[in-house]
């Protein structure tokens, strides 16, 4: 009887998110195939301004539903799909710069030259480094391309780049994508998927942001029982897996390599501060080169999760990680002799200010 009710109450759902979903979606059938046919590029682009007329105000609806938290993961999944769908087929945002190919993973991509038109003409200049868009480090212009489009036209963003070895933080106020008068690539689907966790992930922090009315004791405690649920697991991406030993009866062939890297700690920590080495500017400043290093290869193995990534870039992107660990293994190194030869060297001063055989010398 329970597993009956179940089943009817499923079916109710997936019913009114399939009557949802073309409420929202149906409209832009029409007037798609109409855009797909204009030859006049004017006629184009009023068209698109119809769409986005059509799935911005929707879209904005089932953002504010995706930041409720008492959602299931099964209700989350499910507006985020028909959410995604808007999202794909409205306006995205265009920076208006074109970017020189270079890939400097502490300075971030070479800007080649702003478009005009675009308020880029504004803020950037060529040669800038691109460093950080909002709250997303930039190590390569797929990723500037990512964060780019995950915005709508009109959105203004904080921006980091590094011009005559200054670094600047501006803030630039996006177009539309589909005004580019000179677009190389086209927005494939694997771009707009990681947009589109990129953005979501964004409107969960403004949502836990948003939060402050200071908590009741009350409040708190229950806040302490709470189940905690990540981020991943709230959009289905893994399943947790129970810590318990398995003997397999039947091993069938093919199927996909999984696996998790994990990088060594340091073998061994002096116990003198890198605070009072004398050597810590050089220490510190390897320390921020490694973040940064490790940083990038975090970003690049969660891209590696991706069942749709192209062979080719799967086959880069690991190739970059290997070359990027093989980069912090060595600065790591450089870092522990430098930390040794600073101790060294405060324990030689400490030491010739407390030789007894100075306390015995006449005084000059």
């Amino acid at each position: 009887m329970v597993r009956d009710m179940n089943a009817r109450e499923w079916k109710t759902r997936d019913a009114a998110r399939q009557e949802l979903a073309n409420e929202l979606l149906g409209p832009l059938a029409q007037l798609e195939l109409a855009q797909s046919s204009a030859v006049d590029r004017n006629r184009q682009i009023e068209l698109a301004d119809t769409i986005a007329a059509i799935t911005l105000p929707n879209l904005r609806k089932l953002e504010a539903a995706l930041q409720d938290t008492t959602l299931t993961p099964e209700q989350f999944e499910g507006i985020s799909n028909i959410a995604f769908k808007l999202f794909v087929r409205g306006p995205r945002g265009a920076m208006g710069v074109s970017f020189a190919g270079s890939r400097n993973i502490e300075n971030g991509v070479v800007i080649g030259n702003p478009v005009p038109g675009f308020d880029s003409m504004r803020v950037f200049q060529a040669g800038d480094s691109l460093r950080k868009i909002g709250a997303t480090i930039i190590t390569n212009d797929l990723e500037a391309r990512v964060a780019i489009v995950s915005y709508d036209p009109g959105d203004s963003v904080e921006v980091e780049f590094i011009r005559a070895g200054e670094v600047r933080v501006d803030t630039v106020r996006l177009g539309d994508f589909a005004k580019l008068q000179n677009t190389t690539r086209p927005l494939d689907e694997n771009t707009m998927r990681r947009s589109w966790r990129l953005r979501v992930d964004r409107l969960r922090k403004q949502q836990q942001a948003s939060i402050t009315v200071p908590a009741s004791p009350a409040r708190y405690n229950a806040a302490l029982q709470a189940e905690r649920i990540e981020a991943s697991r709230a959009r289905m991406e893994q399943s947790p897996t129970l810590q318990v030993v398995v003997t397999p009866l039947n091993v069938d062939e093919g199927g996909s390599q999984r696996s998790i890297t994990t990088r060594p700690e340091d073998d061994f920590m002096l116990a003198t501060d890198d605070k009072t080495n004398p050597n810590r500017q050089a220490i510190a400043e390897l320390t921020r080169q490694i973040g940064q290093y490790e940083g990038a290869i975090k970003q690049l193995e969660t891209q590696l999760r991706d069942q749709n990534l192209n062979p080719f870039q799967r086959a880069d992107m690991k190739r970059r990680v290997e070359q990027f660990q093989q980069s912090i293994n060595g600065m790591k190194d450089e870092r522990r002799k430098i930390r040794v030869k600073g101790v060294e060297a405060l324990g030689e001063e400490t030491s010739a200010a407390t030789d007894p055989l100075d306390k015995a010398k006449p005084n000059k």
